[in-house]
């Protein structure tokens, strides 16, 4: 499993998986989505999206329209697109980022800490009120400081190794291709 960039092949995809699971669709831009690919099956598994607010005078990111198709790897899957999703608000110049929604023990896991409404600043409640209005009735908000982001380990040990994908490479001798090391002499030769 591996998370990647959406492209625009996926754009018809996400927005089909988006109407049909009820996700936020406000300000859609397939470029601001990641997608969990299953590495054997090269399936999609889940899906989800920082949001950059910019319209305010305190920028701020959300992430967002997180769906996973694959109930039998959820915490895995979630953990691999917070991740990505993490590292990509960082190159935005982010080091925290809003997620509205309903708490969980595995969130918390996570790092992501419960935040009180009356101290978000008005643009962040205003966005939280219309996601309860629209998606969520239940949403609290959610705070992610990068720093203290961490993937629960019993999570980890399910992560894909980049070498379990790839087969071992043979090592090549010079017989691979016909020489004989013994009586073959080369124009460069570096043997002593």
């Amino acid at each position: 499993m591996y998370v990647r960039a959406a492209k625009n092949r996926d754009e018809l995809w996400l927005l089909d998986q988006i109407e049909s699971l009820s996700a936020d669709d406000v300000a859609f831009r397939s470029r601001d989505y990641v997608i969990s690919i299953d590495s054997n099956k090269h399936s999609r598994l889940g899906f989800g999206r920082n949001r950059i607010h910019k319209e305010h005078e305190e920028d701020f990111c959300e992430i967002t329209s997180i769906c996973i198709l694959d109930d039998s790897q959820k915490e895995s899957i979630l953990a691999q697109i917070f991740e990505r999703l993490t590292k990509n608000a960082q190159k935005e110049g982010f080091d925290e980022s809003y997620f509205f929604t309903e708490p969980t023990e595995y969130l918390s896991q996570l790092g992501f800490d419960p935040v009180e409404e009356l101290e978000l600043s008005p643009p962040i409640q205003n966005r939280l009120s219309e996601k309860r209005d629209t998606i969520s009735p239940k949403a609290v908000p959610l705070l992610l400081k990068f720093e203290s982001f961490k993937i629960p380990p019993h999570v980890q040990a399910t992560f894909d190794s980049p070498k379990s994908n790839t087969p071992p490479t043979p090592k090549l001798t010079p017989e691979d291709f016909g020489i004989n090391p013994e009586k073959t002499s080369y124009k460069y030769s570096t043997r002593k």
